[in-house]
């Protein structure tokens, strides 16, 4: 057996670039070689069923007795579907499966070798959207503490004519979210 040696890729030849650009680059690679994976799997398998088709329509007309020209016609279609049905398809599904996995020995070195780049491009991103989720929590936290203001307004008012009842007041949805929002373990308890 021959040993592997993996495909050259892009890796290097991307100049220019900054981390994040490259590994964009570098992902969009495997993309496309796993898309002619899929590509190739396709064309195999219809090239088969062709075949196929094209052998039962042959051993149909030679059991109807088709005539001499109708015979040569589906004889000629089915040495056609068989040569493409012949092609190397496993080995050329094989060798691109070969290159996604190259691809992905190749996204991961480079993230090995880049990973302080492209974490810091993504912290601050991900500090803005836990600010927004922060943010979110607190106006959260703030309206349903309005709401239970109106509620024990309502209820005031209520007792004034009547005993209170389930339902008085519509209960929603921060019922639940609130107390979890606000426990101190919670990630995104605000204070």
């Amino acid at each position: 057996m021959a040993s592997h040696k993996p495909a050259r890729l892009a890796l290097g030849t991307l100049g220019g670039m900054d981390a994040k650009q490259e590994f964009v680059k570098l992902q969009e690679q495997r993309a496309a070689a796993a898309a002619r994976v899929h590509d190739l799997e396709r064309k195999a398998t219809a090239a088969t069923v062709a075949a196929q088709e094209a052998s039962a329509q042959l051993a149909e007309a030679e059991r109807v007795g088709a005539s001499a020209a109708k015979l040569h016609t589906l004889e000629e279609r089915l040495a056609e579907a068989k040569g493409v049905a012949a092609q190397p398809w496993a080995e050329r599904i094989s060798g691109h499966r070969q290159r996604v996995r190259d691809c992905d020995v190749a996204v991961r070195a480079f993230v090995a070798g880049h990973l302080d780049e492209l974490v810091s491009g993504l912290e601050e991103e991900g500090r803005l959207a836990a600010q927004e989720v922060n943010e979110a929590a607190a106006s959260l936290i703030a309206a349903h503490a309005r709401r239970e203001r109106i509620a024990s307004a309502i209820g005031s008012l209520i007792t004034q004519v009547a005993r209170p009842a389930p339902g008085d007041v519509s209960f929603s949805a921060s019922e639940e979210a609130v107390p979890v929002l606000r426990q101190p373990w919670s990630l995104l308890a605000v204070r």
